[in-house]
């Protein structure tokens, strides 16, 4: 069946987090010090990198407070807004051949769109510094972070079977699993803090994997030859 949508997600899918998330963590760390976290921005960079890499899906902010104290929503707060709506950046790093495919794709012939969650500001800021607004028919910024209804909201407005759309996301237990359970076509694309994580269930394992953008092009011929 050929594919008729695209939708792709944007962190750790069109472009590398990592370089930024050192960055935010930093500027993050540095105001919750200033606002009372009981340790230096060294001790507490330190620890909440080892929180990430135990757990990922941990809440980060919460932990490391809770670690130094004092034990205060208002330094959990300043430091999540930091680091998902605030933070200061002037560079950005795409995905390898992330013009490339998007120009491959760019016609009448495939709808693509972008959904991703987070805050609008930060979101959007991406989007520029990427060059890839205009790419897109439709650009979904959820600050609810609820993919699992914008992805059924879409389908139902789109006006083709489940099985013409494909999503491509780096999160098996996020998007890629709500738009399986729907009967989309999932595409994991294999980059950043949750590259690793391992299927739970057959709904958590994606139709293809893939390392770089480029091979989301021999996957829409495939499908295109089924």
């Amino acid at each position: 069946m050929r594919i008729k949508v695209v939708i792709f997600d944007l962190d750790n899918t069109l472009h590398d987090v990592e370089p930024l998330t050192e960055i935010g963590l930093k500027q993050a760390i540095e105001r919750m010090v200033e606002n009372g976290l009981r340790c230096s921005v060294e001790e507490g960079l330190r620890k909440i990198k080892e929180i990430i890499k135990k757990d990922p899906k941990k809440n980060k902010f919460k932990e490391v407070v809770e670690f130094f104290g004092p034990n205060k929503e208002e330094i959990v707060e300043t430091g999540r807004l930091i680091y998902y709506r605030d933070m200061e950046f002037d560079k950005i790093y795409p995905a390898e051949n992330l013009k490339e495919v998007l120009d491959k794709l760019d016609g009448p012939n495939i709808k693509l769109m972008l959904l991703t969650s987070g805050f609008a500001k930060l979101q959007n800021k991406k989007i520029d510094m990427l060059k890839i607004r205009d790419y897109f028919s439709e650009i979904i910024i959820d600050e609810s972070r609820d993919k699992e209804d914008d992805l059924g909201k879409l389908l139902s407005g789109l006006g083709v079977e489940p099985g013409e759309v494909m999503v491509v996301g780096d999160r098996i237990d996020k998007e890629l699993k709500f738009a399986k359970e729907l009967g989309m076509i999932t595409t994991q694309m294999k980059m950043g803090k949750f590259k690793d994580l391992k299927p739970r269930g057959e709904d958590e394992k994606p139709d293809y994997v893939i390392t770089d953008l480029i091979e989301v092009i021999k996957i829409l011929e495939n499908e295109g030859r089924k």
